[in-house]
């Protein structure tokens, strides 16, 4: 790979194989993590991939349009949940899942998700039982 590579680390190839094969199959998709089978059908390095590094192409060429589908439910009902300022920091994330893989990333993700849940969990109820008279 060239210093003076505009490909920005391939990302534009995967993109378009992910793309491609949405496009073969758009309603089922290929099967969840058959991405790296789609890129060592299609590439012509030696470079490989087991993501798109793109979430929504990953979930449109893998699960096709049912699965975006549901990916997008969970968007809005997480954004239903939060208020602004927690809003916006989930559309970063969300928007910089566009051009890279954090979904697979503890680090990245975790502490958002963690946030996330508790905020759709919402507060807790006083429970009963036997160490609470």
């Amino acid at each position: 790979m060239s210093i003076v590579s505009t490909s920005s680390s391939n990302r534009w190839r995967w993109w378009q194989e992910a793309w491609n094969a949405f496009a073969d199959a758009p309603a089922q998709g290929t099967g969840a993590g058959t991405f790296e089978l789609t890129d060592r059908i299609h590439r012509t390095s030696t470079l490989a991939v087991v993501e798109p590094h793109s979430t929504p192409l990953q979930f449109l060429s893998e699960l096709g349009l049912i699965g975006f589908l549901l990916y997008g439910a969970v968007l809005v009902a997480i954004a239903r949940r939060t208020f602004l300022p927690l809003g916006l920091a989930i559309a970063v994330c969300v928007l910089h899942s566009f051009v890279d893989i954090d979904w697979d990333y503890i680090a990245v993700q975790g502490p958002l998700f963690l946030l996330v849940g508790a905020l759709l969990a919402g507060p807790p109820t006083p429970r009963r039982g036997w160490l609470i008279p």
